[in-house]
């Protein structure tokens, strides 16, 4: 017989790629995409970055299926679909902290010039994608079994 174990967020914000310096750790929601403008019109991102505390999970052959379940609470505006991806970062950040530039006050995203955390995900490790914009309105569940497993296994 199975079980079903829900685990919440231990903390989570949004990086904003037009706004760099703003910590957006207290907001109810978080923002992920690109806009279609901004940033000399590459158009600025949204990074969601997420923490689950897994500590009580140690072995990875009982998990069977693991999901993430992101809830949309707005459509996106422009003409264009695009694909969102979820990696599991390597360096911690700080909730009430983070931004674009920054994991935590004095401590750089990993990588110098690499901002937004995207120089910090395991990239070689597992990854899934969904698509998110013009007329995405549904919600959205993806399987990030793979992800955990790699988590658990990979503590140092």
């Amino acid at each position: 017989m199975s079980t079903t174990t829900t685990i919440y967020t231990s903390k989570d914000t949004w990086l904003d790629g037009e706004n760099v310096s703003t910590n957006y750790g207290t907001t109810t929601s978080l923002k992920i995409g690109q806009q279609t403008v901004g940033m000399s019109g590459a158009g600025e991102r949204a990074n969601a970055i997420l923490a689950f505390d897994v500590s009580g999970l140690t072995d990875t052959r009982t998990l069977t299926q693991v999901n993430l379940k992101l809830t949309n609470t707005g459509v996106s505006s422009g003409n264009t679909v695009r694909v969102a991806n979820v990696y599991r970062l390597t360096q911690d950040f700080t909730e009430a902290e983070a931004t674009w530039q920054i994991s935590a006050t004095g401590t750089d995203w990993s990588g110098g010039t690499t901002v937004g955390g995207a120089n910090n995900t395991a990239t070689t490790e597992s990854t899934v994608s969904f698509s998110v914009g013009f007329r995405i309105s549904e919600n959205v569940s993806v399987d990030i079994t793979d992800m955990v497993k790699d988590a658990i296994n990979s503590r140092s």
